[in-house]
C-alpha cells in the first residue's frame, strides 16, 4: 500500500470534499472520462482511459468489465489516499482586526 501511496503522491491532489465511494461509482459507470470530469484533472482522465483501451485491445470483451472494475478501484484509492494524507486540520487564514469577534 505504501508503494501505491508514493505513486499517487506524484499526481496532483484531487479537489477537497470528494467522496471515495462516489468516485468509485463514477469510475465504474463512466470510466476515465467520468473521473476526469469529477476530479477535474487531466491525469485522472488519461490514465484510466489508457488502462481501458489497453485492456480492451488485450482481452477483448472481458477487458471492458475488468477495466471498469480497475478504474473504479483507481478512483477509490486516489481519493481515499489523498484524504488520509491530508487528514491534518488546516489552519484558518488570519482575519483582519475589524472582522475578529
Amino acid at each position: 500500500m505504501e508503494f501505491i501511496k508514493s505513486v499517487f503522491d506524484l499526481f496532483p491532489k484531487p479537489p477537497a470534499g470528494r467522496s471515495p465511494g462516489k468516485t468509485c461509482l463514477i469510475g465504474l459507470l463512466f470510466g476515465g472520462i467520468g473521473l476526469g470530469i469529477y476530479l477535474r484533472n487531466i491525469v485522472d482522465l488519461l490514465l484510466p482511459l489508457a488502462l481501458y483501451v489497453a485492456a480492451v485491445v488485450k482481452f477483448g470483451e472481458i477487458g471492458v468489465l475488468g477495466s471498469a472494475v480497475l478504474v473504479a478501484l483507481y478512483g477509490y484509492l486516489r481519493v481515499h489516499l489523498a484524504e488520509s494524507v491530508g487528514a491534518a486540520p488546516r489552519p484558518e487564514p488570519e482575519r483582519p482586526a475589524t472582522q475578529r469577534l
